[in-house]
């Protein structure tokens, strides 16, 4: 007899007694017996087993989410704990966690990353301090979305990489007198369509 589960539907507690088949993650791919390898190309996360967890089956359309991916911080030393990885402008300094501009004209703290062309990414910054001026973001000459901020606290620009390579420029604009901390540069999350 199978145990009612609400609006009528039933499941059957009787175990199977074949051998179970190796369940493919995807992370993984099984297809060797007793072996886990990383996929090459891996598929999302909307596969199903059964209720013993023994029998995969691949979602119908697994490529409707977009990809899987870490999103990963890919700026070295965003929270400035050291006097290292940044190329300062004129005005910049590095100190007590943070970075301050104080600059009477236009200079950039920089730093070179490896990106993905065609990929667009979040640039997160907090701003504290601020007296004068504002901080514009830029990948190389190209401009952030939006362009600048002038104000405390946290701020999210996005920009789109044109290449394998750029140089994350974040300008005091004209007079400028603030500190920045936490940078952070992650590739744009995809929202999955059907979670």
């Amino acid at each position: 007899m199978c145990p009612k589960m609400g609006m009528g539907t039933s499941v059957s507690t009787a175990v199977s007694e074949r051998t179970a088949v190796i369940i493919e993650d995807y992370m993984f791919d099984a297809s060797t017996a007793g072996e886990l390898k990383p996929e090459e190309s891996p598929k999302d996360f909307h596969d199903t087993w059964d209720l013993d967890g023994t029998d995969f089956t691949p979602e119908a359309s697994p490529d409707d989410e977009g990809y899987w991916d870490d999103f990963s911080n890919i700026v070295t030393n965003g929270t400035f704990d050291a006097d290292s990885d940044w190329s300062k402008g004129t005005g910049w300094t590095i100190s007590g966690g943070k970075a301050h501009a104080d600059v009477s004209s236009t200079a950039a703290l920089s730093q070179t990353l490896s990106t993905g062309a065609g990929n667009t990414y979040e640039i997160t910054l907090t701003i504290s301090n601020l007296t004068e001026g504002s901080i514009q973001p830029q990948f190389g000459g190209i401009l952030a979305t939006p362009t600048s901020a002038n104000s405390n606290g946290t701020h999210n620009f996005k920009i789109t990489a044109t290449g394998s390579s750029h140089s994350l420029l974040l300008y005091a604009l004209n007079t400028s007198a603030f500190s920045i901390d936490d940078v952070q540069v992650k590739e744009y999350a995809i929202t999955p369509l059907d979670v």
